[in-house]
């Protein structure tokens, strides 16, 4: 996966943090697992992505912090509890999708790759 072009929101590898090391991208975690509604979202893209909370006040905000030139060239966001957190806010999700994939497009026109990483607790027998 991170030998290919960053493309969109895919299934996570199943050891992602290695396999992730392996090619040198970074991976940053949000436990969307923990999000109820916009603000607890918030808390947990500012925790996981190292942000501050201002940046994740709007998704406006947070497409150019993700943006910033300060940004590595190779990184990711492994997104945790992404199937049910799609399931339980599909609004929300849909608008945070759209701003994630917005990231991806703007960073690979700057020769960069952001790698959306959609992950699945290890329980869940459906995914491997």
């Amino acid at each position: 996966m991170f030998s290919q072009p960053a493309s969109g929101i895919q299934d996570a590898p199943h050891d992602p943090r290695l396999s992730a090391a392996g090619h040198q991208v970074g991976l940053r975690a949000v436990r969307l697992n923990c999000a109820v509604d916009r603000r607890t979202l918030s808390q947990e893209l500012m925790l996981g992505l190292s942000v501050p909370l201002e940046a994740t006040g709007s998704w406006d905000a947070l497409l150019t912090e993700l943006t910033a030139a300060s940004q590595p060239d190779r990184f990711g966001i492994l997104l945790l509890g992404y199937r049910d957190f799609r399931h339980r806010l599909p609004q929300l999700s849909d608008e945070l999708d759209s701003t994630l994939v917005a990231a991806q497009q703007t960073l690979a026109a700057q020769g960069k790759s952001l790698y959306l990483l959609a992950a699945y607790s290890e329980a869940d027998p459906t995914h491997f």
